[in-house]
């Protein structure tokens, strides 16, 4: 008999005796052909409407269930494949076909992608593809309106599916035993995940986008590099669970406290087994162990109540005048527990004249800021060698070229120059336990840049670059940076720069582009050109303006301008509709306008908040407003966003049409405002004599020494 027998419906065919969609059954077809031919014994088994294809010669089974003649359950389970000219590292191409598909399960196959076809199940429940090869997962998740479920553990993935966000129903997402290495800012975007498991992966911090997640419950990072826990996890309102043993904790701030009595029961039921290690890679003070292991939930909580984060903050504040000092035992968490985002605090501190810490030892301060660098390059060091001893690859012979190169940079360096890379499996075919990798991240940190790094030029994503000395700075405009037609994320920190390497602007597919503490002056046109950017940061420069090219910069969710020369927020940035972040703080500010409003109140109390706010330069009903709302006098930003609505160019082109149209405080708005754009706009139409433009003119002048001014 024929594997179909044409029913009186034209698209209805018997197969084996089981009445079906001859769609469906055609990918039952196609899973035959995988399991390896000759088929040795297929056998069908039927119980209330479930059926089981079985090829006994290499354990092989598809289970199906049929309800209405189409399959609405699917597993396919077995080994791996004993051939390597299997196919049983393939999903059939058709597999789109079962529309009616709710549930499925693959476990234990030689899958490394999903077929085009699988973003045609749009009627799936539940996702579960375990203990497979998966390399990566790039689906339609928009159309997947009824998934609540997927579970993609012990594959090779290395990030998280894409666009998994848009999911819009989708409430467990499971990826345990899989080398991700960090959770993606996109994540913030799924308004419906309430869990979210990263079992023994390689994730070393918790970002702050899920902190966006309104109903995010549980996270499971159990055994994972998680040194620290940030501040904002203890604001997570609906988080209430948040399972992280078998990480190397420095401190137990900012954990909800269901979760610590969570571990603290462990921990207690199981201190007496010893096979269990669930919490031997803890690494709290002294005080903070006893606690945790006595049990006593209350004064570990009471412990742990500042976090390392506020501790140093408060330790800083008597730089700033606060007389309050800090408990013995609070500056020994300090020391103990201090991490990269404390010792930014510190060193930043140390660059700020308004914190006048002094800067010759020796002194308490830069005892504390020394002893957490030699802790934390300890650290490093350390992680570095097991890195290296369990993960060292066998990189691509181009690849390994240019490491050659850092290698031999490093060697002759009389600084403490240093690398690091990520890389990936190579997605070629190769003889059996033979395993190439390329370099998809690289870290440099003071050492030259190679000319060979063109040799990363289709696999590099992302580029570090940090602490050049001045000859290596002067040749930064020959790097190739332009053959890098795949990077996504390029940062340059304190790489002694005065302008930006021209090669950039051919990177059309940068994401994410940083330049901090460096010389720039100004920004090139071309940055308008690089349409995809999703994060712009050039903070602590000497930048005075920005571009109007940046407004072709559609995609902008964040930018960070601070620490620069600037007086006026720019105004495109009021034309991003996209942007959900703005710092400009650290800037001698003239105005608020082109803030956006929806952005107005959180971009204003983030600057008060770092304590990097300068309000010296504002006008004085703006100066005032401010005030207010520092003393509690004020409690929303609504009179302080009305202040400012419009515009230095607006106030400029409302004057020239009628001068009488302003109020008194916008005159005085206009004239504390108004930089050369605005004049240029009312020496068009006013006589010279104009007393705003008279006022404009004489701040825009340069005294000099004969008692003449000149213009800027």
């Amino acid at each position: 008999m024929d594997k179909f027998e044409k029913s009186e419906t034209e698209e209805m065919f018997n197969y084996n005796g089981i009445l079906m969609v001859k769609s469906n059954a055609e990918v039952l077809i196609e899973f035959e052909k995988i399991f390896g031919n000759p088929i040795t014994f297929i056998k069908v088994e039927s119980s209330q409407n479930s059926y089981k294809i079985i090829n006994l010669e290499n354990n092989k089974a598809v289970n199906f269930t049929v309800h209405n003649n189409y399959i609405i359950t699917l597993s396919h389970k077995g080994g791996f494949a004993k051939k390597t000219e299997s196919k049983t590292s393939n999903l059939p191409e058709n597999i789109g076909n079962l529309t009616e598909l709710k549930d499925l399960w693959i476990e234990r196959q030689n899958i490394t992608e999903l077929p085009q076809s699988f973003s045609d199940l749009i009627k799936l429940r539940q996702i579960s593809i375990r203990w497979s090869k998966l390399q990566s997962v790039n689906l339609l998740f928009e159309r997947f309106t009824e998934l609540e479920e997927m579970n993609l553990s012990a594959n090779m993935l290395t990030e998280f599916p894409k666009n998994i966000e848009k999911a819009p129903n989708l409430t467990k997402l499971i990826l345990n035993s899989n080398p991700i290495r960090s959770i993606p800012k996109s994540i913030a975007k799924s308004n419906s995940i309430e869990r979210i498991d990263l079992e023994s992966c390689k994730i070393t911090t918790i970002p702050k986008a899920l902190k966006k997640l309104p109903n995010l419950k549980r996270l499971n990072i159990n055994r994972n590099e998680i040194k620290y826990i940030p501040d904002f996890v203890s604001e997570m309102a609906n988080f209430s669970l948040l399972v992280l043993n078998y990480n190397p904790l420095r401190s137990l701030s900012n954990i909800p406290r269901r979760t610590l009595e969570f571990h603290s029961e462990n921990f207690l039921k199981s201190k007496n087994d010893p096979n269990a290690r669930e919490y031997d890679r803890l690494m709290l003070s002294r005080k903070g162990f006893d606690l945790f292991t006595s049990g006593h939930i209350d004064g570990l909580l009471r412990y742990y109540t500042k976090s390392p984060n506020k501790l140093t903050k408060l330790f800083l504040k008597q730089f700033l005048g606060d007389s309050r000092l800090l408990t013995l035992e609070e500056m020994n968490r300090i020391l103990h527990e201090a991490d990269d985002p404390e010792l930014q605090l510190l060193n930043s501190a140390l660059h700020n004249p308004c914190y006048n810490v002094p800067t010759i030892s020796p002194h308490p301060t830069l005892d504390v800021i020394q002893k957490v660098i030699d802790r934390i390059n300890q650290r490093k060091e350390i992680d570095a060698e097991i890195d290296y001893q369990i993960q060292h690859p066998a990189l691509l012979p181009s690849h390994l070229a240019f490491i050659n190169e850092l290698v031999i940079s490093k060697k002759s360096q009389k600084s403490a120059g240093d690398f690091s890379y990520d890389f990936k499996f190579r997605n070629e075919t190769k003889p059996k336990f033979y395993v190439v990798y390329e370099i998809t991240s690289l870290t440099i940190n003071n050492l030259p840049i190679p000319k060979n790094i063109e040799n990363l030029a289709t696999t590099l994503r992302e580029l570090y670059i940090s602490n050049l000395n001045e000859d290596d700075s002067r040749t930064i405009q020959k790097v190739p940076f332009h053959k890098l037609q795949n990077l996504e994320t390029l940062y340059m920190d304190n790489c002694r720069l005065n302008q930006f390497p021209k090669n950039i602007q051919y990177l059309k597919n940068l994401k994410n582009l940083r330049f901090t503490r460096n010389n720039l002056p100004t920004l090139p046109q071309w940055l308008g050109n690089l349409t995809k950017l999703d994060s712009f940061t050039c903070h602590n420069n000497s930048i005075l303006f920005m571009p109007d090219s940046l407004k072709n910069l559609q995609n902008l969710t964040e930018i960070n301008i601070g620490g620069n020369l600037i007086e006026i927020v720019p105004g495109f940035i009021a034309t991003l509709d996209n942007l959900r972040f703005l710092s400009i703080w650290g800037n001698p500010l003239r105005s608020f306008s082109n803030i956006p409003e929806y952005l107005f109140a959180d971009t204003i109390r983030d600057g008060l908040k770092e304590g990097t706010f300068r309000s010296d330069m504002l006008d004085p009903k703006g100066k005032e407003l401010l005030e207010n709302f520092k003393n509690g006098i004020s409690e929303n930003f609504t009179q302080l966003y009305n202040h400012y609505k419009k515009s230095p160019k607006q106030l400029a082109q409302q004057y020239v049409d009628n001068p009488k149209s302003l109020t008194k405080v916008e005159r005085g708005r206009l004239a504390w405002e108004g930089g050369l754009r605005e004049r240029e706009i009312l020496e068009l139409k006013l006589q010279p004599e104009d007393p705003t433009l008279l006022e404009i003119n004489k701040r825009l002048s340069v005294p000099l020494k004969n008692g003449l001014r000149i213009m800027k």
